[in-house]
């Protein structure tokens, strides 16, 4: 326990030694990109790389919100000249930056009103009982709670609470190898949910917006027709894996009563559906069936999304105050997905995305197929999470000039797209803030978390496969 809080101790003082450094080494590339001529590129084009390296540092060692360093981007990016307005602030013409907020919103609403919690508690007191019958059980649970909860860190803290109690009721340790599959996965496996559906949060959200401003369009039915099979694929093979890594205690429970006794405790606490919550679930519904039948409606699946949040919040209607929900959902977020695709256009025009993807070419285009292409957008996502722990950060700088590149080689931007945004996973704790919830119960320890990263690495690269070579094809894209 003294070791853990001294590497604590230690990763703390590094943290605020680069959040003091960070702006001073930031200013200094800016100024020595803006002044010093590069032989063979452009003052615009070198002073938009010079303004690009200065975003990505503040971003990599964060002496400010990262959202506020995009938006300085924007401003800057204006304000010098390097791009005008209507491009440097073109991602809050976007409609996936309001895609975003109306995501917050139903977030919101969902927390508040409790469905996600009353959800998990009713599947709970399903599961079977059995060690891997409840692991199983879990996974399920994580998927479904998704379709709810449009962001990773509520969704975490939702089912955290009940998987740890559940762990306890097995009659085994929380730092058992069974609590440490199970909270591990928490973290690992919502990274998968997190890219299956098109609300499944914010760095998926942002790579769509880089694609549609990219011209790749696709709807939220669509979306998830193309990654629902293969990504299912990946959790399986991600839960196989575990299973051999973690070796869960083999634990029949005697008393099922008392196992399923916390979930139908939490219930009754509950109570009976409220009146707020079947708005919600109505609403839900509705929208979810009007994304679902985009194609015979037409609707954007941004502006259903928006007309969600709209209701939720109108008087009579909704579930939420508008005022209150205005203050509370997280605008930092709204303000960084603008910002990336505002990063994207001026990036794009003024020939920056183009020697990004120059310098990206020698990873992707190793194997010279488009399969490996895929296979290696593994390997950027890996690296670029070691230097922007921010999946959308890395969508931001990194997912165009990989679009142009498949573009250039007449690969499918949309495979680069989806294989990309599930690339983005991680393998060390920093990297996933919401990770921090699991990690409190004190379950795990960063060798553990690796060990289930890897298994979901081994996943990524079924459901490239699969998806690749059976699945996108067969859906005729």
């Amino acid at each position: 326990m003294v070791e853990k809080e001294k590497r604590n101790e230690e990763k703390t003082k590094e943290m605020k030694l680069m959040q003091k450094l960070g702006f001073p080494i930031a200013l200094l590339i800016f100024i020595i990109m803006w002044f010093v001529p590069i032989p063979g590129m452009d003052e615009i084009t070198r002073r938009t790389l010079g303004l690009m390296f200065f975003t990505v540092t503040l971003w990599v060692t964060r002496p400010v919100l990262p959202a506020l360093s995009a938006m300085l981007f924007m401003v800057l990016a204006w304000g010098l000249k390097i791009a005008p307005f209507k491009d440097a602030f073109s991602g809050f013409t976007n409609t996936t930056t309001w895609f975003v907020w109306a995501a917050l919103i139903i977030a919101l609403a969902v927390k508040e009103q409790k469905l996600g919690l009353r959800l998990a508690c009713f599947l709970a007191t399903k599961i079977p009982a059995s060690t891997k019958g409840m692991l199983a059980s879990s996974y399920i649970l994580w998927w479904l709670m998704t379709y709810l909860i449009p962001s990773s860190t509520a969704r975490v803290a939702s089912v955290a609470p009940i998987s740890a109690a559940q762990v306890e009721t097995l009659g085994i340790p929380l730092k058992s190898r069974t609590g440490k599959m199970l909270m591990t996965s928490i973290v690992t496996v919502n990274s998968y949910n997190g890219t299956l559906l098109l609300t499944g949060g914010s760095t998926v959200v942002t790579a769509w917006g880089v694609m549609k401003a990219f011209g790749v369009e696709v709807n939220w039915i669509e979306w998830w027709a193309y990654m629902i099979v293969p990504g299912l694929i990946a959790m399986a093979v991600n839960f196989i894996i575990n299973l051999l890594i973690f070796r869960p205690e083999a634990v029949e429970i005697k008393d099922k009563v008392a196992f399923k006794e916390i979930a139908k405790g939490e219930l009754r606490k509950l109570g009976p559906m409220s009146m707020g919550e079947k708005k919600l679930s109505l609403i839900l519904f509705i929208t979810i069936a009007l994304w679902a039948t985009e194609s015979f409606h037409g609707l954007d699946t941004a502006l259903v999304c928006c007309m969600c949040g709209i209701l939720l919040c109108f008087p009579g209607v909704g579930v939420l105050k508008a005022k209150e929900a205005m203050r509370r959902i997280n605008w930092a977020t709204i303000v960084f997905v603008a910002a990336a695709i505002s990063i994207g256009t001026v990036t794009e025009s003024t020939g920056v995305a183009s020697i990004i993807k120059d310098g990206l070419s020698f990873i992707l285009k190793l194997g010279g197929s488009e399969y490996t292409f895929l296979l290696m957008l593994l390997v950027l996502g890996f690296f670029g999470r070691l230097v922007l722990r921010s999946g959308s950060a890395n969508a931001a700088v990194l997912l165009l000039p990989s679009l142009i590149l498949a573009d250039s080689l007449g690969y499918n931007p949309l495979y680069v797209g989806m294989a990309f945004v599930m690339s983005l996973a991680g393998i060390f704790m920093y990297q996933h803030s919401y990770g921090l919830i699991a990690y409190d119960y004190g379950t795990f320890e960063e060798p553990d978390f690796i060990l289930s990263s890897m298994a979901r690495y081994v996943g990524l690269i079924a459901y490239i496969t699969f998806a690749y070579f059976i699945w996108w094809p067969l859906l005729g894209i």
